[in-house]
């Protein structure tokens, strides 16, 4: 891809990061997008072909940076641990900081950040559809390896706990100022690297947490029997 080619693109997907962000996927023109990246319209259609094709571009671009430092950071975490399971901490860190680093870098980071919250509510694009074609292969990489570092609590209980640990990370980046509901002035005294650490800790606390539903505590005591069984 020569630079001019390049350049173009970057603009439209500027543009359009920012504008679906403040006016979402129905409210956000091509035409607009086109003025704002000051491109013609057949460049939109012959990069991107259509709206929605646009709008995964838009996202694809930071969501593939963020999978991709989050691999990362769990191979180096299953590495270290080998041969055994990396500890829940290593795991939920792998995950939670590169996506905190794009959200708190830059104004383009919390424009993202925006439109991520804002397409979950679209009605006329699935961002649960877009984020298992995308991001599927990563979120199982994830689970599977919470499920290793917890072999004695059951798979259904650790992808619960998985889904509220990143519900809380999605608060936190979506909505900080909300802490002054129960604090006032709470958000402009805490750093963004003690808000971290304290969503780790809670993260890390919820998902190992003893379970206190009978259900869920007899089907782990099966399977510590089983696997008993077959040594």
């Amino acid at each position: 891809m020569n630079s001019a080619v390049a350049n173009t693109q970057n603009r439209v997907l500027d543009a359009a990061e920012r504008l679906f962000a403040e006016q979402g996927f129905e409210g956000a023109s091509i035409r607009a997008i086109v003025d704002a990246a000051n491109v013609n319209l057949a460049a939109v259609h012959y990069h991107f072909k259509s709206k929605e094709a646009l709008l995964e571009a838009v996202l694809l671009r930071r969501i593939s940076v963020i999978n991709e430092a989050r691999l990362k950071s769990l191979d180096a975490a299953e590495a270290a641990a080998a041969p055994n399971a990396p500890s829940v901490e290593a795991v939920v860190r792998a995950f939670i900081i590169p996506t905190v680093e794009c959200a708190q870098r830059d104004e383009t980071g919390a424009t993202f950040v925006q439109l991520m919250s804002r397409m979950f509510t679209e009605p006329k694009f699935s961002m649960t559809d877009f984020l298992g074609r995308k991001s599927g292969d990563a979120m199982s990489r994830f689970t599977a390896a919470l499920t290793r570092a917890l072999p004695q609590m059951p798979a259904e209980v650790v992808m619960w706990r998985a889904f509220f640990a990143i519900g809380a990370m999605h608060h936190l980046l979506c909505s900080p100022g909300k802490i002054d509901l129960l604090s006032k002035g709470l958000r402009n005294t805490t750093s963004d690297a003690d808000m971290t650490s304290y969503l780790i800790e809670f993260s890390v606390a919820g998902i190992c947490a003893t379970t206190t539903n009978t259900r869920t505590a007899e089907k782990a005591k099966s399977k510590m029997v089983q696997s008993r069984k077959h040594k």
